[in-house]
């Protein structure tokens, strides 16, 4: 279904998740997941590897142990089983950690995007609390859903430039 969206409004899969994206006013971005954890120092506690907080889960209320993202994940799972495992956005409480500003935070919303940065909003309050008209699960299925669309010829157009220019270098290869 967001495939024919995209087809039918002229979306590109970016347009799309920009949509999705929950109204957090994100203030900062970081290259990647692992980029963001490490910041924020989370599974660092007393120098240990083991995760020192909990991820609300967006899609389904729960609380899933830190990581620092799908890479980590067993290379033979299949996209729909990654899809249902990974959580692509998600609010971290029970942190403490400097911000770049210097100010200490004890809380983020994170959300991380197709082509890998993660936007966050870095907060001082411990518990942050959704606003109305938040729909974090809505979102957590869109950008779960987005990362399952399978490239056809006719679809080319509404991936991210990175995917398709790594497409035309496969064709020239094949060649």
């Amino acid at each position: 279904k967001l495939a024919q969206a995209c087809q039918r409004w002229r979306l590109t899969m970016q347009d799309l998740e920009s949509l999705a994206l929950p109204p957090w006013n994100f203030d900062c971005a970081f290259p990647d997941r692992r980029t963001f954890f490490e910041h924020v120092k989370v599974g660092r506690e007393g120098g240990g590897d083991q995760p020192s907080l909990r991820l609300s889960g967006a899609a389904s209320g729960s609380s899933h142990p830190a990581s620092p993202g799908p890479a980590d994940e067993d290379p033979k799972s299949t996209a729909a089983k990654r899809r249902h495992r990974s959580a692509w956005l998600g609010t971290m409480e029970g942190v403490e950690f400097v911000s770049d500003l210097g100010l200490t935070c004890y809380s983020a919303r994170w959300a991380e995007l197709l082509e890998g940065t993660v936007l966050a909003r870095l907060m001082t309050d411990p518990d942050p609390e959704l606003c109305r008209g938040e729909n974090p699960s809505w979102s957590q299925d869109v950008l779960s859903c987005l990362r399952c669309i399978v490239w056809r010829p006719e679809l080319h157009w509404i991936f991210p430039r990175r995917c398709r220019d790594r497409l035309v270098f496969l064709i020239w290869v094949g060649r």
